[in-house]
C-alpha cells in the first residue's frame, strides 16, 4: 500500500498532522488500513513502513507514536527527527504536545521496533527543501547524513540506558547517493536494504519486486 498525503489536505504530515493544520495523516493511515483489511482480508494490525524523505519523517513519528501497530521500519533520508528525549516537546523529543494532545509516547515499546535509516553518502547539501534553524542544527546536525548518524546514536543509547539490545536501530550510507530517489535505488541499492530490513529478503527477495512507475520521479513522499 503507497498512500499519497496531498499538501492541500495533509499540510502537516510529516509531524503526523497538527490541530488547525489540515487533516490528521496517521487517523487517515488507520482508515486506509481499515479498508484495505476489509477489501481484501489481508492482515493490517502489524506493518512493516518504508518512508522516504517526508515519508520517512511521518514513518518513524508513527512507529514511535503507534509501536503496537509497527513490526519494522526503514527510514530513508528524513530531514529531521524525533529524539528519544522525555524532557524535549514532540516533534523534537517525545514530552506530549498540546497540539497532538491523544499521542503518547511508550519509550520501552518503541525502542523494540527494529528500524534502519538509509541516506544516501553524498546527502550533505543544505538545499531549502531541509529544515534549518541554529537550535535544529546544534542538536541534530547539519545534513541529512549527520542527522540520521545522530538519531540512530541516541536511540541505540536510550535502549542501552534502559537494558534493552541495543541492535535495533542501524545506520546505513548509500554509496554515490545524494538526495535523490532514483540513485539511491540505482547506484545505493537502496530497495535491497530496504527489503532486507523489513523483512530479511535482502537482494532476493528485491530482484522479485514489480517495477514501481514512480521510481524515476521525486518521490520525497512516498512511503509503504
Amino acid at each position: 500500500m503507497a498512500p499519497r498525503f496531498g499538501k492541500r489536505r495533509f499540510p502537516d504530515y510529516q509531524r503526523l498532522g497538527r490541530a488547525g493544520r489540515g487533516e490528521r495523516a496517521d487517523r487517515m493511515l488507520d482508515r486506509i488500513l481499515a479498508e484495505v483489511g476489509r477489501a481484501t482480508g489481508a492482515r493490517t494490525d502489524r506493518l512493516h513502513l518504508f518512508g522516504y524523505s517526508g515519508g520517512g519523517q511521518f514513518v518513524h513519528r508513527y512507529a514511535m507514536a503507534y509501536p503496537e501497530r509497527v513490526a519494522a521500519i526503514a527510514i530513508g533520508a528524513a530531514g529531521w527527527y524525533t529524539f528519544p528525549d522525555p524532557e524535549r516537546r514532540y516533534p523534537y523529543g517525545i514530552k506530549p504536545s498540546p497540539a497532538l494532545p491523544d499521542v503518547h509516547f511508550d519509550i520501552g515499546r518503541f525502542l523494540r521496533i527494529p528500524a534502519w535509516v538509509l541516506v544516501g553518502e553524498d546527502d550533505d547539501v543544505r538545499d531549502a527543501a531541509l529544515r534549518q534553524s541554529d537550535r535544529l542544527d546544534r542538536r541534530q546536525g547539519a545534513t541529512r547524513l549527520e542527522r540520521g548518524r545522530r538519531w540512530v546514536e541516541a536511540m541505540n543509547a536510550a535502549a542501552r540506558a534502559r537494558g534493552l539490545a541495543a541492535t535495533y536501530y542501524r545506520f546505513i550510507a548509500l554509496p554515490d547517493a545524494d538526495h535523490s530517489f532514483s540513485r539511491s535505488i540505482r547506484h545505493g541499492d537502496m530497495a535491497a536494504r530496504v527489503f532486507e530490513c523489513l523483512f530479511g529478503g535482502g537482494a532476493e527477495a528485491s530482484a522479485r519486486l514489480p517495477h514501481f512507475p514512480w521510481a524515476g520521479r521525486n518521490a520525497a513522499g512516498t512511503f509503504f
